[in-house]
């Protein structure tokens, strides 16, 4: 074999060695990037073990306000992101949390003195609460849950793990709290596979779960 001018076995060799130093360099900044990225986690508390009841209505719920003695006013509102609806003269009412009987003794509040019959009637349609999941699932995104489910069937619902890509010994929960802080835990959920207590614990409104990849070298 000829080689280049000023080249040669050793020349080759040692433009292998500077290659392989210079992957090896970057693979250890790529690692030392990765590990020091902690996040502070949660301790799962026995809350977190029970099924999430939704008290009252909550924003993407239906409300249907009739009036009985002036049917023009009836109106069918979805809860805003905030809370409110829209009401027939153009105020918005809070009602986050509230019962249909607590959204009946309001509005009769506000309304009362312009209605002939001093009646109405609320119900309303639950939409469920939304949860979202990413990573190494099957398909990643929104899901829209109408009653309370595990992380475990958060996964089922998102197609299931990638096999052999996801890790499930740490996936997380990320959840939001009213003041605005968040709160992160992590759960193996490979443990629960084998019938431990891990895939109990029960998701909340727009809780993010993320299940990781592996780390795989070729």
């Amino acid at each position: 074999m000829n080689w280049a001018p000023g080249t040669g076995v050793s020349g080759v060799l040692s433009g292998f060695v500077r290659l392989g130093a210079r992957w090896l360099l970057c693979l250890g900044v790529v690692l030392g990037v990765a590990g020091c990225r902690t996040t502070e986690t949660t301790p799962i508390s026995p809350e977190d073990r029970q099924p999430y009841t939704a008290v009252g209505v909550q924003p993407g719920d239906v409300v249907r306000i009739n009036f009985p003695s002036a049917p023009t006013m009836s109106t069918v509102q979805q809860v805003q992101a905030d809370g409110t609806i829209a009401m027939p003269l153009g105020e918005s009412l809070q009602v986050r949390g509230k019962s249909a009987a607590e959204i009946e003794s309001r509005v009769l509040e506000v309304y009362g003195p312009q209605l002939v019959v001093k009646a109405v009637s609320v119900a309303v349609e639950s939409s469920g609460f939304p949860i979202f999941v990413w990573g190494a699932v099957l398909r990643p995104g929104r899901v829209q849950c109408r009653q309370s489910i595990t992380v475990m069937e958060a996964l089922v619902e998102a197609g299931g793990a990638v096999e052999g890509r996801a890790d499930l010994r740490r996936v997380r929960v990320v959840r939001q709290r009213d003041d605005g802080s968040t709160r992160t835990y992590v759960l193996d959920l490979q443990a629960a596979l084998r019938g431990r207590e891990a895939d109990q614990f029960y998701l909340r409104p727009s809780d993010v779960v993320h299940v990781p990849e592996r780390f795989s070298f070729y």
